[in-house]
């Protein structure tokens, strides 16, 4: 429960900050409201950092507000990364000090329907980054 208020705490205050602007460094905001991001490890072993946040967004406006946001002044940009299940081999999902963009599927989401292309005469699946092949077939 105490996760889950935390969490919701971090998702008011990013998107107060796409909204408002960030007035402070992202560092220094966490201090003040004692959070911390999850530790993200890079699967081969070789690099690990902390980020500020992970974000799991609810849409493509929330990821698009969010790059906004990291990248709208000189003053206050932070790294933004996004993460699927984590395969890179050298770090390159991690976002030391910055914000994880979390696009993995979770616990798997509804099985896509095949829609059919006439133009090609094939059917053909969309499926968002990160989903699983098991979740496809």
């Amino acid at each position: 429960m105490t996760h889950n208020l935390v969490l919701l705490l971090l998702f008011v205050i990013w998107r107060l900050i796409s909204t408002v602007g960030l007035t402070v460094e992202p560092a220094e905001l966490l201090l003040q409201l004692g959070g911390r991001g999850q530790l993200i490890l890079d699967p081969s072993g070789v690099s690990e950092a902390e980020p500020m946040a992970v974000v799991r967004p609810g849409s493509a406006d929330d990821v698009a507000a969010l790059v906004r946001s990291a990248f709208g002044s000189a003053r206050s940009r932070f790294p933004v990364s996004a993460r699927g299940h984590g395969h890179s081999t050298n770090g390159q999902a991690l976002a030391p000090g910055g914000v994880v963009v979390e696009m993995s599927c979770g616990g798997g989401p509804p099985r896509p329907r095949p829609a059919y292309a006439p133009a090609r005469d094939e059917h053909y699946v969309d499926v968002w980054g990160g989903s699983r092949q098991r979740y496809m077939l």
